[in-house]
């Protein structure tokens, strides 16, 4: 019996053909592959980087030369020339198969081990090691680390010491054994629980969408398995919970990235600060209240306080407000703010009845529920008199105003 194939030798790759003996014709290892679906061939034939998944070969009988048995797939770690191979008949049998195959046939296969699945987990005397070999290597890579260190901190001594040892031996079917674990403990019915059944099966992109759930459950665990060397295997496991959970952060982080990064930062924002008034360059404070009813549009409640002429002009006004947020971190906002409306008050001895409009910048903190924030914006504002207590004067006045101020919103 040969191997072949083209193993490196320096830097380049250069032809081998090895030559060892048949072990084990029949090596039963449900790790390498499902004794029910085939066994595989134990050589000591030299495999080494490079001819693997390369021929196995024996002296043809039939003419001078040679005849493939079986594919070279495994090399055992700590032991020296113990290879396997998948039979050719077993290799043959999977292609003839996999074109014959229709979408029904293929629904029930995942049917069937979903059956396994559910068998297992329903079973009184059975434990996490049986469904070891449903899970998938995409599940062990994506999902096992954080399984391994779970299952490390809260599993029982016996089962942790057991994903320990197959880590120590196999690291990926030691993350298998810790995924196989978590999903034990997230699907096994609970004590008062009705048996474990399967609620639907859906075809999806890249595999089947299986549910499972107690039948007095409301909460179903879906599944999703997908083909992995010629079997089906569960490559993801999530909760309705999970699922939701999932799609809030990946819209959340969709709305926190790039151009269409636009949300509503608030409902209610109160501000204050200070203001310049120009002509007259006068220095005096302000307030806001805002109300936000819709996604961009809200009320405003303003007052104002400046020096005008030696005397204090005191200003209260309502308008419409808007404003157009924009994400530029995951806790940073900025957003472009305008307001328009009247504003009423008083100026010595005169009643005063005015409009004003207003544009403005804000930073705004959103890594918190109350979110601090600072701003400036430039007012424009034109006052009439309306009610006057002296006949000898009258106010028509047109304002200019700068304001800085800090706010809070909610």
């Amino acid at each position: 019996m040969w191997s072949a194939g083209f193993p490196g030798l320096g830097s380049e790759p250069v032809w081998q053909l090895g030559k060892g003996t048949v072990t084990n014709a029949s090596a039963r290892i449900k790790e390498l592959i499902d004794p029910s679906v085939s066994v595989v061939i134990q050589h000591s034939a030299e495999v080494d980087r490079g001819n693997s998944g390369g021929p196995l070969l024996v002296s043809s009988k039939k003419d001078a030369g040679y005849e493939v048995v079986g594919v070279n797939t495994w090399k055992a770690a700590y032991r020296q020339n113990t290879n396997f191979a998948v039979p050719a008949s077993a290799v043959a049998a999977f292609i003839k198969n996999s074109r014959k195959k229709s979408a029904e046939t293929e629904e029930k296969d995942v049917r069937d081990c979903a059956e396994q699945f559910v068998s297992a987990l329903n079973k009184s005397d059975a434990d996490f090691t049986s469904i070891v070999k449903l899970i998938s290597v995409e599940m062990a890579l994506d999902a096992g680390s954080q399984d391994f260190i779970d299952a490390m901190k809260f599993a029982p001594s016996s089962d942790r010491n057991h994903i320990a040892s197959e880590f120590g031996q196999f690291p990926v079917e030691g993350l298998r054994c810790a995924c196989a674990y978590q999903l034990w403990q997230k699907c096994r019915p609970k004590e008062n629980e009705e048996a474990l059944a399967i609620v639907s099966a859906e075809r999806k992109s890249g595999g089947y969408a299986v549910s499972v759930a107690s039948n007095d459950s409301k909460k179903a665990i879906e599944l999703m398995w997908t083909k992995e060397n010629s079997s089906w295997k569960i490559s993801s496991a999530s909760s309705e919970e999970e699922k939701k959970a999932k799609e809030k952060k990946k819209s959340s982080s969709r709305n926190r990235s790039g151009l269409s990064a636009f949300e509503v930062p608030s409902f209610l924002d109160i501000s204050g600060g200070a203001l310049i008034c120009f002509p007259g360059s006068d220095l005096g404070f302000h307030a806001n209240i805002d109300l936000w009813n819709a996604s961009y549009v809200g009320i405003g409640l303003l007052f104002e306080h400046f020096p005008f002429d030696d005397k204090s002009m005191n200003l209260g006004g309502v308008g419409l407000i808007g404003r157009i947020p924009y994400n530029i971190s995951e806790i940073m906002n900025i957003g472009l703010v305008g307001r328009a409306g009247f504003d009423i008050g008083r100026y010595d001895s005169w009643g005063i009845l005015g409009y004003f409009a207003e544009a403005g910048l804000e930073f705004l903190y959103t890594g918190s529920y109350v979110k601090p924030g600072l701003g400036v914006s430039f007012k424009y504002s034109k006052q009439n008199e309306w009610l006057s207590f002296d006949d000898d004067k009258e106010v028509n006045e047109s304002f200019k105003i700068v304001k800085v101020y800090a706010k809070i919103a909610f």
